[in-house]
């Protein structure tokens, strides 16, 4: 392993230690355990962390290189997903707390 690759690990892993310990309690002192944004907050912004760790792993070991085949293409798959993912989910809570249920 090259010297930059394990200093670099060396100063994420305490860094994602630190937010994975502070980041739920925050969230949970701004909007409370019984919000429906809480939750998706947590789950989005966690997913947003370790997907982004995914990707930086795929483009440093060049298994994907933008520009070579498909490979921009599938990148660009991978990061509209999430996005999609994340808003379809996001606009479905909004849809749930505002929408007035008939029946």
């Amino acid at each position: 392993m090259k010297k930059e690759n394990k200093i670099l690990i060396a100063i994420l892993i305490p860094i994602l230690a630190i937010f994975i310990f502070v980041y739920p309690r925050i969230l949970i002192d701004w909007l409370g355990k019984a919000n429906p944004w809480t939750s998706y907050l947590y789950q989005y912004t966690f997913g947003l962390v370790f997907f982004g760790i995914g990707i930086l792993l795929v483009l440093r070991t060049k298994a994907c290189i933008p520009g070579r085949g498909r490979d921009s293409l599938w990148l660009k798959i991978l990061i509209a997903g999430f996005i999609f993912f994340a808003s379809f989910h996001g606009l479905w809570v909004y849809m749930s707390l505002t929408w007035p249920v008939k029946g």
